[in-house]
């Protein structure tokens, strides 16, 4: 196919074809949480009495982190065949109850804590806060992907980690994403806090907020399937019709240096112009060379006398003009 009727090809597949975009917000809540603690390594805190989410380090021996899962289906099932999510966006958010510490120095006075507070992607999304342990789960994260200062000015209210870097593919797979909330350089000194359990109040709990981008494929209409069916079809007739007339010149310029020359034009039988040739006088006992490669031209050839070097025998009658 010549470049010329690819372009129209291209053109009416473009019009068949139509692509677009849809963008939104999403809120999705946290499916389960749970803290670990290092005073307790093998004791789920998830138990009646010890529902809070603690994530910190008091005096460098007692270690909270918090995982936090989340089903992230009610954004993948928004997906079509042939469809692509694009994430512009993604925060993750936790409410902050307090900031502080009980200072066991001091008669265990509270003060106010402040420090930095991380997010990492968990390294599997296969657990149970239920049954989870600071032993068995603890530290079972990548690196970090954010990191907020968080003290006493955040108290009641949400704090947001930005986690855009997390990619789709995480995801897509098994519709689940998992979080660790932990300090940096853990037994350090005193940075602990308070933040909101799913399990707690069933108010306030964690969400991922994602603004995303749906690009659709959408099925072509009747009409654009009527053009691509005409593209393609006058692309073919297109790049034989080419091919014809070079095939024509080809002959014609075999023929002439053979000794024949050519007046006029008549029609075949499937309406393409074929051009009449008529030899020109030779000696009475030469005659031209006759090697036509289509049939038409063959008959004509076999009017004349023939030089015997013919691509078939003349074996039938001259043709009446």
């Amino acid at each position: 196919m010549k470049r010329w009727a690819r372009i129209a090809f291209a053109a009416a597949l473009q019009g068949a074809l139509i692509v677009s975009s849809m963008g939104a917000v999403i809120d999705i809540r946290v499916s389960q949480d749970v803290s670990l603690a290092s005073a307790r390594p093998n004791e789920n805190s998830n138990n009646p009495g010890h529902e809070f989410l603690w994530v910190g380090d008091n005096l460098g021996d007692r270690d909270y982190q918090g995982m936090f899962g989340f089903d992230m289906s009610s954004l993948t099932s928004l997906l079509g065949v042939g469809d692509t999510l694009v994430v512009d966006g993604m925060t993750f958010n936790s409410y902050n109850n307090y900031s502080l510490y009980f200072d066991r120095s001091n008669h265990f006075v509270e003060v106010d804590s402040t420090g930095p507070v991380q997010v990492a992607l968990a390294n599997s999304d296969v657990w149970n806060a239920n049954t989870v342990t600071w032993n068995s789960h603890h530290g079972a994260h990548g690196v970090a992907l954010s990191s907020v200062i968080v003290g006493p000015a955040d108290v009641g209210r949400y704090v947001a980690w930005d986690v855009t870097t997390v990619g789709v593919s995480e995801f897509l797979t098994d519709n689940y994403l998992s979080f660790y909330l932990f300090i940096p350089n853990a037994g350090s000194g005193d940075n602990w806090h308070d933040f909101e359990n799913e399990e707690y109040s069933g108010t306030n709990e964690s969400f991922l907020r994602v603004s995303y981008q749906i690009v659709q494929r959408q099925v072509p209409e009747p009409a654009g399937v009527s053009l691509l069916g005409f593209a393609v079809f006058f692309g073919i007739f297109a790049s034989r019709r080419r091919k014809w007339h070079y095939r024509q010149r080809l002959v014609r310029a075999q023929r002439e240096k053979e000794g024949w020359r050519y007046h006029g034009v008549s029609r075949s039988v499937s309406g393409q112009q074929a051009p009449k040739i008529r030899r020109l006088p030779t000696s009475p006992t030469t005659a031209p060379p006759c090697r036509p490669p289509l049939r038409r031209q063959r008959q004509a050839c076999c009017q004349q006398p023939c030089a015997g070097d013919c691509n078939l025998p003349c074996n039938h009658a001259p043709l009446t003009p």
